[in-house]
């Protein structure tokens, strides 16, 4: 038998520190650096004659450069100014990342003016950070963020080959096309992780997706946790409090049990935890209008085979 990830099956943006906090090798977790990295086919009609060849770029940069080499020479020497840039500018995210998202609420009082500027003090000085860290690169960063991945790739290099294999990084699991604006982002989202201090890197869990998953359950368990599994949630309760403000207080589960609780983490999305296991009318009307709003469409068609050797 085997096992395979029907879903996501590579690993890399896991904070390193909530691995480090985790304990998460400890309780198991076993990386696999993922190279090659990509392998692009390739057949190309020169003098009437089908030419079989293909463009393979992994973690050896000299191999890189001699690989890009075979489709265009300007492009092999681009190619690690190309890769130092990005990861420059995925290296001044690094602060942004890790610092928590200012609240953005509605206020009704300077009590709560002060408080919303409390929350936006650490992401501001987080994106001066970065911005401190990128200095003349600050042009080129924003509009790797902005722009589409056509137009970035097309300012570094002239090959279809290289530049169709580094594209598939700006639209995989996006509902957008290389020519679309924004999607330069998604070019840079594929190296602001890392694998074991290897900036950009992914791996394999050993024993799929699912082992990571265990060895955070390994984890909680140890520090005190109880995991329930074959439990499915019916509804997310709430209460009014004195104030006559809707206060969670628990979860329905489709057995009957009711779980009280201060507090609901769901890892469900916004469309079912807002949407289907809360009571609507314990939501405000805008906050309800903006889940609703909320696209979720996708491309991905995901094929999972078995290959037999002989």
């Amino acid at each position: 038998g085997f096992k395979f990830s029907r879903a996501s099956y590579l690993i890399s943006l896991l904070r390193p520190k909530i691995i480090e906090d985790l304990k998460l090798k400890e309780h198991g977790l076993k990386l696999h650096m993922r190279n090659p990295s990509s392998y692009t086919p390739i057949k190309q009609r020169i003098a009437g004659k089908d030419q079989i060849t293909s463009l393979t770029l992994g973690m050896d940069m000299e191999e890189n450069i001699s690989q890009i080499a075979q489709f265009s020479a300007k492009d092999a020497r681009n190619y690690p100014l190309y890769v130092q840039f990005v990861g420059k500018v995925a290296q001044a995210m690094e602060s942004l990342i890790d610092s928590p998202p200012p609240i953005l609420t509605e206020f009704s009082s300077k009590a709560g003016l002060r408080k919303q500027l409390e929350e936006l003090f650490q992401p501001a000085r987080a994106l001066v950070s970065a911005g401190y860290h990128l200095k003349n690169d600050l042009p080129s960063a924003y509009e790797l963020l902005t722009a589409p991945s056509s137009k970035i790739l097309n300012q570094w290099f002239e090959s279809e080959p290289l530049k169709s294999t580094l594209a598939t990084d700006a639209v995989i699991g996006a509902m957008l096309s290389p020519h679309t604006p924004g999607s330069g982002y998604v070019l840079l989202h594929h190296v602001m992780g890392g694998v074991d201090g290897v900036a950009g890197a992914w791996a394999y869990p050993h024993g799929g997706m699912g082992a990571v998953s265990q060895a955070i359950a390994a984890a909680a368990e140890k520090h005190g946790a109880t995991i329930v599994v074959d439990a499915n949630v019916e509804a997310i309760l709430t209460d009014k409090d004195r104030r006559g403000v809707n206060m969670v207080n628990g979860v329905y589960l489709d057995d009957g049990t009711v779980l009280r609780s201060e507090t609901v983490l769901s890892n469900a999305t916004a469309h079912v935890t807002f949407q289907k296991l809360l009571n609507q009318e314990t939501l405000p009307e805008k906050f309800r209008a903006e889940i609703s709003t909320i696209d979720y469409s996708s491309p991905v068609t995901k094929i999972n085979g078995k290959l037999h050797s002989f």
